[in-house]
This record gives C-alpha cells, structure tokens and sequence, in this order.
C-alpha cells in the first residue's frame, strides 16, 4: 500500500492523526491499519482541542459513538485548521448527513466491512494530501494587498530582495496575470512570461529556469503575461506544476497575490506557509484587512500563518498601530516606515533598498521583515536545510 500515486516522488515524512471516542475501538482499528500514526486518544472536546492546537495532525477520527450529537457538537465547536476530519458512527443516513454538515470530510460506517471502508479512505485521503501538498524543499509567501495602491507588489520583492542577500535562492511570482508590476518594479523585460509555462505539456526544472527574469540583487522573476487576455490560458491545473517545481528549487518563493479570491489565487493562498496582508495605517484599508483576516479564517487558515504588515506608517498617521491593533482585534505583526521617496526612487530605478539605501529605516525595517518571515516559517536558519515545510497542505473543509 502507498499513500502515493505510483510514479510520484515520495517528499512526505508521516501522516498523524488523533482519535477522539469513549472507547478504544477506533483507536485501535485505525492502528491496527499500520498507515497513519496514532498521536494521542481524546476522550472531551476541551482535550480534543487542546491536542489539534498542540499537535496539528493531519486527520481527526471522531467517534460519534453513544452520544452522537454530543460528538458532532464538539466538531462543530472546532476552529478552523488544516486538519482533515473523518467520522466513525452508525450507518444511518441521517447521521453522514449531519457529519458532513458538521465538517466532516469522510465517513465510516460501524459495520462488517469496516476495516475496508476505512482502507478506502485511507486511500482517497492520502492521495489528496500528496498531490496537494508542496515540495518541501523551499517556502511559499504569499504577500497580498488588502486594497490597491497599499504597496503589496513593493514589499513582495524587496522581501524577496532581503531574503537572497544572506544566499538562499529567491524566485518571485507576479499573481496579477492580467496587470502585474513585478518585472516593472525591478526594471526588467522579460523574455517569457508564466504563460509561457502554462502552455508547455513538458515542464522541468531547465525549462523553468529559462523562462525566470534574473535580477542584481539574486532574485529570479517570473512575469506577468505580457498581454492581459493570456491570462486566461492560466487554470489551477497548470498553474499548480507550476508552483511545485518552483518550491522544489527555489529556498523562497514570493507570490505577489492579488485579493480577488479566484480558484488560481486561492490556490496560492491554500499551498502557502504563510500569508501577508498589507495595509496603509487609514480606516479604509484596515476595513479591508479585518473582512481579509475573517475570509481566510472562514477558508480554514490557520491564524498563525497569516500575518498583517503595517506600510507607510509615521507618527502622524491617521491610524495608530495601537488603534489598529485594536481594531483588528490582533496586534500588527510588523511596521514599515513612510519614506515614500525613497520607495518611489527604488521602484523607478529598478533597485532595492538593500542597494540604493541601505541604512535607511525602511531598509532595516525589511531586514526585519526578512527574519520574522524566517521565523513564521520555521526557518531562523538562513540555510535552506532549517526548512520544516509540513506535510499537508490545508485541504477545505468541506
């Protein structure tokens, strides 16, 4: 048995779950299967809760057991997280109705055949996580403006900038298929486009890097296409090879995404470790931050993998960071100084900061930016190696 299609390289390390039921049955029909490791059995919601946000596993079995709408209840209950849930109850329709609303994304009836049934879901889930999960060899930020004109597409690539100085490999993604300004913000004209590769039935590593834009400060770009009508040849299929060739060779890999929650973008945001929202410190783009925030909660993010960046702050803003902390109910998670000339002259040269001022407080604030980015990745090691990319990445709830 493999939980991979055959031919697929195997990049996972384990798939965990926990078992939550009365009894021992299930955890020990689920053991006894010898495919998924059996973190800890939870006998209440409040220790069901507790081990998810300790322990993160992959699969939550339920047993619905003698109080079955106390189990669902305890589901319902759950904050969102990238873990997949699968209940065992009675087969009854009535019940997987209720499970599935619930949130639950399998079924086991408690029959006979119980042990294939699972076998079968073991199966299913276990080829969607492979093929929804990223290489773990490099990182996927996703850097998104909460509104237009907050600075999301500058703080991507001098992030990116940042990242390559201490010599991880960096490649940049302009989201914006229709209008981007990545190549424009570091003074490019590339060749191809990520059109070029959503047209191509062969894509490898050696095609991939010839389409990539190389850049002074180490980054490698890939385009927006070059006419806004080709992004429509660009589709989740094709763009998912896309993204998992690109975190298999590059350490970082920064997506400058837009917030129009299409299936491309939302794949981007699925797959990514961690999402940044820019905000400008005014009502309206803090407004758009907290519906952001909330959206990707309701999506299933993990809180922790989102994180806000406060840009073109001074003392003189109309919002505080304190206010804004407030606001958004969760504090500010990094600040970016207001030296728009400084900005503006790097965007219109095709440099970055790291080169045209270095010294300056908006450098040193994106160096900042650059280690806690490391850190929420789990990577305070600048080698590529302190990689802890997880296994699963998040599959909605369904």
């Amino acid at each position: 048995f493999s939980l991979l299609k055959p031919g697929k390289p195997n990049t996972m390390h384990r798939i965990t779950s926990i078992v939550y039921s009365e009894t021992d049955h299930l955890r020990d029909l689920v053991a006894k299967m010898g495919r998924i490791e059996v973190l800890t059995q939870v006998r209440n919601g409040f220790e069901a809760e507790s081990a998810l946000a300790d322990d993160a596993p992959d699969i939550l079995f339920v047993d619905l057991g003698g109080s079955p709408d106390d189990a669902l209840g305890v589901v319902e209950k759950l904050e969102p997280t990238n873990t997949l849930i699968v209940v065992y109850g009675p087969d009854e329709a009535q019940w997987v109705l209720k499970a599935m609303r619930a949130g639950a994304r399998e079924y086991i009836a408690a029959r006979s055949d119980e042990s294939d049934e699972l076998a079968g879901v073991l199966d299913r889930l276990g080829r969607e996580l492979a093929e929804n999960a990223p290489a773990s060899h490099g990182s996927l930020v996703a850097v998104m403006g909460t509104k237009g004109g907050v600075g999301a597409t500058f703080t991507a690539c001098q992030l990116a900038a940042m990242l390559a100085r201490t010599g991880d490999s960096v490649a940049v993604v302009d989201g914006h298929f229709r209008m981007g300004d990545v190549a424009l913000h570091l003074d490019l004209s590339p060749d191809y486009t990520v059109a070029d590769l959503a047209e191509t039935t062969t894509l490898d590593a050696t095609f991939l890097r010839s389409t990539l834009a190389a850049h002074g400060s180490g980054v490698h770009v890939l385009a927006s296409p070059k006419r806004p009508e080709e992004a429509d040849m660009i589709t989740p299929d094709n763009l998912g090879r896309v993204l998992a060739l690109l975190v298999e060779e590059f350490d970082w890999v920064i997506w400058d995404l837009p917030d129009d929650y299409s299936d491309t973008s939302v794949l981007v945001a699925d797959r990514a470790e961690l999402v940044l929202l820019v905000a400008t410190p005014d009502v309206p783009a803090l407004h758009h931050t907290s519906v952001q925030v909330d959206l990707l909660r309701r999506l299933g993010h993990d809180p922790a993998r989102i994180r806000t960046v406060f840009n073109r702050y001074d003392k003189n803003a109309a919002v505080s960071d304190g206010e804004a902390n407030s606001f958004l109910g969760r504090p500010v998670d990094a600040v970016l100084p207001n030296e728009y000339a400084r900005a503006s002259a790097c965007v219109n040269e095709g440099r970055t900061l790291s080169d045209t001022a270095p010294k300056s407080s908006i450098a040193k604030a994106f160096e900042r930016l650059a280690t806690d980015v490391r850190e929420w990745c789990g990577r305070s090691d600048s080698s590529a190696s302190a990689n802890k990319g997880g296994f699963l990445s998040r599959l909605r709830r369904k």
